[in-house]
């Protein structure tokens, strides 16, 4: 009858929206599993974020660390320099204050050596009027003044002797000095040098900003991540 059938209709009607109901029951828990999954992952990924941007402020702190440490070397060189410099100028100053007094002592000595020579010639003088005199008179008194200027005279060379070899002492003393100066200045420009290559070498093997920025592969979660739903999370990206 018309009621059957209408009966058996509601009926159908019944089981399709049951199982559609069961459809959309399953689909839900099926998108309610997904979703726990994508929180779990974006939970994960916001935690390896979060270790990430740990270790790139650590990797910033020593990068910012060995500037400074660069900075300080750096204004120690200069410092050393300025020393350098300072001691360069120290020693130029002294060998211009030799060499002042090497000209002094040289005229010093040539001033003595003629002076010993005008004694010289003059004790030779007296000598000879000793001698014209001893021809006019001859007496016991001449003889002895005679004695006493051969004497004096023989002293007078050995003083000058050993004058001319005390000056050639003090002169081989000054050169000696002036050389020993001179090598240990050029020490001095070359420990400079050699402390300013290594200074350059140990700048040229540091690493460069952008080598200590680089961030570590990502792990197995964060590639499910984005294999599974590119929206759900966004993207980590590094500095700059």
């Amino acid at each position: 009858t018309a009621t059957e059938e209408m009966s058996w209709d509601l009926r159908a009607d019944v089981r399709r929206l049951e199982a559609e109901a069961a459809a959309a029951q399953e689909q839900r828990l099926g998108l309610e599993a997904g979703l726990r999954t994508a929180r779990a992952e974006l939970a994960a990924s916001r935690k390896d974020a979060s270790g990430l941007r740990s270790e790139l402020l650590g990797v910033r702190v020593a990068h910012e660390n060995d500037r400074d440490r660069l900075r300080a070397q750096e204004a120690e060189l200069e410092e050393s320099r300025n020393l350098a410099e300072d001691l360069a100028q120290r020693v130029s100053t002294l060998e211009a204050t030799l060499e002042d007094a090497y000209a002094v002592h040289r005229r010093q000595r040539e001033e003595g050596a003629r002076v010993a020579e005008e004694r010289y010639g003059m004790a030779l003088e007296e000598l000879y009027g000793a001698f014209v005199k001893l021809d006019e008179i001859l007496n016991p008194e001449i003889a002895r003044q005679y004695e006493a200027w051969v004497q004096s005279n023989a002293k007078l060379e050995r003083d000058l002797l050993a004058e001319r070899r005390r000056i050639a002492r003090r002169d081989e003393q000054i050169d000696a000095l002036k050389a020993e100066l001179r090598r240990a200045a050029k020490q001095i420009v070359d420990l400079i040098r050699a402390g300013e290559e290594a200074a350059s070498a140990q700048v040229r093997s540091r690493p460069s900003a952008e080598s200590v920025t680089a961030l570590p592969p990502m792990h197995d979660g964060a590639r499910r991540r984005r294999s599974w739903s590119g929206n759900l999370a966004p993207e980590v990206k590094g500095p700059g």
